[in-house]
């Protein structure tokens, strides 16, 4: 069975992703989209390294219309390769469906997985950027 997926999900899941690189870079990571894993092949949002070398320290899956148990399944499997600290990124009428998985088929995650909406992306992302600009401004940066 295929899921049609809206234009507006993709331009928003894609909106998102790219908030995320941005800020991890800001935060002097190396931050990358569409991170393989190694054993299976699939493939992550978005991950914050450390250094190149390194496994990824955040790892973030962005779900915006997509199936939550295939998100949360790669997380659990982030967590248990490399112990990521992971994040599960969705709209606010997900949160509801995510925390009821989480306590029932992924209740090993539960107490790791951070789950954030959009809209607490996007004021992390606009502070973040405001906080940048005025450090420039100033000569801090």
């Amino acid at each position: 069975m295929v899921k049609i997926v809206k234009k507006e999900e993709v331009n928003l899941h894609d909106r998102v992703k790219e908030m995320l690189l941005e800020l991890g870079k800001m935060e002097n990571y190396i931050a990358e989209k569409e991170y393989p894993f190694p054993d299976t092949g699939e493939r992550l949002d978005v991950v914050w390294r450390k250094v190149a070398a390194s496994v990824p320290t955040y790892v973030f899956e962005v779900q915006i219309g997509g199936n939550l148990c295939q998100a949360l399944a790669k997380l659990k499997h982030a967590l248990d390769l490399w112990n990521s600290n992971i994040f599960i990124i969705s709209e606010k009428k997900d949160l509801l469906k995510i925390h009821q998985l989480l306590g029932g088929a992924f209740h090993e995650i539960s107490e790791r997985v951070k789950t954030m909406t959009v809209e607490k992306i996007k004021n992390v992302y606009d502070i973040q950027i405001e906080d940048n600009k005025l450090k420039r401004e100033v000569g801090f940066r």
